[in-house]
């Protein structure tokens, strides 16, 4: 009972205590997981709507860039679901 209760304790103080990562900080760690994932191809996708064309310059593709469209909902709601690696 003692050690549930300890570990308990730690849970919650390291949840409560804790950042959120953000959605596009585990886009790229997926890409690095696994290159030919939905969700890494999806990412390249964008990356290459956003050099030239209707989308240049429209996508936020890092944190650093501001007031731009943010990509990680578009790849994790939509566009992975339109790629396929076969």
């Amino acid at each position: 009972m003692e050690r549930a209760k300890k570990q308990s304790e730690i849970f919650l103080d390291i949840n409560s205590n804790a950042k959120s990562v953000s959605p596009d900080i585990l886009l790229n760690i997926s890409m690095l997981k696994d290159p030919f994932s939905d969700i890494a191809v999806a990412r390249r996708v964008v990356e290459r709507l956003n050099k030239n064309g209707v989308f240049a310059n429209k996508f936020e593709l890092s944190i650093l860039e501001e007031s731009k469209i943010k990509i990680a909902s578009i790849i994790k709601f939509a566009l992975r679901y339109l790629v396929d690696i076969s």
